[in-house]
């Protein structure tokens, strides 16, 4: 439980460094030239590419989790 909530923070802390900070290219870079040429297209591929990204990170952590802790009862 403990790895996969350090997962979930790295990943937010990721993201918003990304779009915070835009010092190259990357997901927070299109989604911030999306915004500002008002291509919704652009925004809503970089939501997307976000949102897939952390969706396979914790499909990833559920199945290792699964994995490695075979022998604590299944939660969920």
């Amino acid at each position: 439980m403990g790895v996969h909530l350090g997962l979930i923070y790295s990943w937010l802390a990721t993201v918003a460094a990304g779009y915070l900070l835009a010092v190259g290219p990357g997901v927070g870079g299109l989604i911030i030239t999306g915004r500002e040429r008002f291509d919704m297209a652009l925004v809503m591929l970089g939501v997307l590419i976000l949102g897939s990204v952390g969706f396979f990170l914790n499909r990833l952590d559920y199945a290792l989790e699964s994995h490695l802790l075979r022998w604590r009862p299944q939660q969920g």
